[in-house]
């Protein structure tokens, strides 16, 4: 009995060890067909387009609902304190039995009724709301950032994916004001959020269709708690970085308009 119970764990482990041998020797340049690429890149940067590409038009929002400075940046803040929380959750479920798909499908629905509502919203209260909905759907983001690690094993590859991935999104923060600039000045705020929302119901019909399940088979079987982790506190410091790029952001549109106003 005793040899039975010495021998099991080491029958585990040899059966875990078997698992990684055979998921490396499978390994591939880049598994996934392209446009499964392009739903992961549209993905990884629909959260600076959700929040920079309305900034511009901020101090209309504020002005149009009758809000103060100090509500109208509370719909960004909060936007982005309910995003750090639900990536954590977001994170393990993507590696638990909700999986990549799962939970990719998942926050998109709740990005698009999020966005949708942001669009018809009548009071401050009603928009902010619909921001935390809309937050809760960007985290959609976690999944993204799984996928390069999940279908490319190797590291130099993999490597060269993520940088590209994050050289998109960095484009994205500084593109994302002046286009949602030019459709708010041309055709209100609320178009940008409309915008949006098809666009988000065009990642989840795409997901829906062509998205494959890419969590890995030993990451289901054994502990993702280290991976888990890795991936929340790349997140944090993203998320950090686009908290401190988006209050200058709205500093400095709040700042011109003002200076306008006065001459």
């Amino acid at each position: 009995n005793n040899a039975k119970t010495i021998m099991q764990p080491q029958n585990k482990l040899s059966e875990r060890t078997k698992l990684l041998r055979d998921e490396e020797e499978k390994g591939s340049e880049w598994e996934l067909p392209w446009y499964v690429w392009l739903i992961v890149v549209c993905v990884d940067i629909l959260g600076p387009f959700s929040t920079d590409s309305y900034v511009p038009s901020l101090e209309g929002i504020e002005e149009e609902f009758g809000a103060s400075i100090v509500s109208g940046g509370l719909t960004l803040q909060i936007n982005w304190l309910v995003l750090g929380i639900a990536a954590m959750a977001v994170g393990a479920a993507s590696d638990g039995r909700l999986g990549r798909r799962g939970t990719l499908l998942f926050s998109l629905v709740f990005y698009v009724v999020g966005t949708a509502g942001c669009s018809v919203a009548q009071t401050i209260r009603q928009f902010t709301i619909f921001r935390v909905v809309q937050a809760l759907g960007e985290t959609s983001t976690v999944v993204a950032t799984a996928v390069p690690r999940d279908v490319v094993l190797d590291v130099d590859k993999r490597g060269r994916l993520c940088a590209v991935l994050g050289s998109l999104r960095l484009i994205a923060i500084l593109i994302s004001p002046m286009i949602g600039g030019l459709i708010g000045s041309a055709w209100g705020w609320r178009n940008v959020f409309r915008i949006l929302a098809f666009w988000g119901i065009s990642l989840f019909i795409g997901a829906a269709l062509f998205f494959p399940e890419t969590r890995p088979l030993t990451l289901a079987r054994m502990s993702s708690l280290s991976s888990t982790t890795n991936c929340v506190d790349g997140f944090s410091i993203v998320l950090g970085s686009l908290a401190r790029q988006n209050t200058e952001a709205h500093q400095l549109a709040t700042g011109a308009i003002r200076a306008s106003k006065t001459e």
